[in-house]
């Protein structure tokens, strides 16, 4: 929540993006493959499991929370995996807002009103 945290301005929120980007991608995958796996992987793991896909799917897990982790400790907020949409929490006009970006975009161009949410979007 801004004010809580780290405030980011549009320049250091556009630093973040290329290594933000590969994160967000990775996370995706792996997320796929943990959800796709995991009804599987249960079923293995009562026959004491030892399979590659049981392997897969932990690697997935574990990429899962260092993808997390990593967005979290920067005080990103992760809004929509499958879009790629993050918010940045930042101060405009001595207000909090949240810079907003999505991973098909080239940089952080929108901000919105903390309460407005995506739908309130606004360029900068």
């Amino acid at each position: 929540m801004p004010g809580s945290g780290p405030s980011f301005t549009e320049q250091s929120a556009n630093a973040l993006l290329p290594e933000l980007r590969t994160i967000l991608l990775a996370l995706r995958d792996a997320y796929a493959v943990a959800a796709g796996q995991s009804e599987a992987t249960r079923t293995l793991a009562k026959g004491n499991g030892g399979t590659a896909q049981a392997q897969q799917w932990a690697d997935a897990e574990h990429t899962v929370a260092d993808s997390i982790r990593w967005i979290q400790e920067r005080g990103i907020l992760l809004k929509d995996l499958e879009r790629g949409l993050v918010d940045f929490p930042s101060v405009r006009d001595g207000r909090p807002i949240l810079l907003c970006w999505q991973m098909d975009e080239p940089s952080v161009g929108h901000w919105h009103e903390v309460s407005a949410g995506f739908a309130g979007r606004q360029p900068l």
